[in-house]
């Protein structure tokens, strides 16, 4: 093999490796976070408890990490244009949440402390993968009373990356919202999310904050956001999507 393939491919290699380490401490993040506060604790989540976060972790684990819903760039184009699964697959689903939720406690917690499994490494999966796992740790902290954690540039690129893709998947949080969305680091880096019909609202954080903001947790995000009194209503009122 030339040295330059060899070369290419023990950088992807490199790529993937860190990747995953990145996901899996992650994972280990939140699983030392619900064995903290145990199974009943309470999350963001509306009704959910800390055992049905954990319940849909271990579901995703199980389909090889790919986040619901959001498999492909197609998955985009049919989120972008309103289209959602058939009322059955959701009905599967809960079927298959209920049945893991069976499992003892501390063996889910386990069983989630092995880490995703390495395909969400890849790169058309692992942004969004990283993305679902860190805002469901937020739902059991934040609940729990912590604040944001620590920066990380490697997250933080992670989350942002990410956003075009839960921008269109939350079509309800930001319906009537012309939401732009400015780093408070890395230069001051901006995207348009949402209805560019709407009104007009600026959602300034780290990476974390703002995608609290978008996953319909504007309640216990640190971001600063501004625009009309309607329009931000509608970013901080009830509004979580699982």
């Amino acid at each position: 093999m030339a040295p330059t393939r060899v070369a290419t491919r023990q950088r992807r290699g490199a790529a993937m490796s860190g990747r995953l380490a990145t996901l899996r401490a992650e994972r280990a993040a939140s699983v030392d976070t619900l064995r903290r506060v145990g199974p009943d604790a309470p999350t963001l989540c509306g009704d959910w408890t800390a055992a049905d976060v954990a319940a849909h972790l271990r579901l995703q684990d199980q389909g090889r990490g790919v986040p619901i819903l959001l498999t492909a760039p197609l998955g985009l184009a049919l989120l972008r244009a309103g289209v959602r699964l058939p009322s059955s697959f959701a009905a599967r689903m809960e079927a298959r949440h209920e049945e893991v939720l069976e499992t003892p406690w501390d063996e889910l917690c386990d069983r989630l402390a092995t880490g995703p499994p390495a395909a969400v490494a890849l790169p058309v999966f692992w942004a969004l993968r990283l993305h679902e796992n860190w805002i469901h740790h937020e739902d059991v902290r934040r609940a729990d009373g912590s604040g944001p954690r620590p920066s990380d540039d490697v997250v933080g690129d992670a989350l942002w990356a990410a956003l075009a893709w839960y921008g269109a998947y939350q079509r309800k949080v930001l319906a009537g919202v012309d939401l732009v969305v400015r780093r408070s680091d890395a230069g001051g880096a901006e995207r348009r999310l949402g209805d560019a019909s709407g009104e007009r609202v600026t959602v300034t954080g780290p990476p974390g904050e703002i995608a609290l903001v978008v996953a319909g947790r504007a309640r216990a995000s640190h971001a600063d956001i501004e625009g009309p009194d309607e329009a931000v209503a509608r970013l901080t009122g009830p509004g979580v999507t699982m």
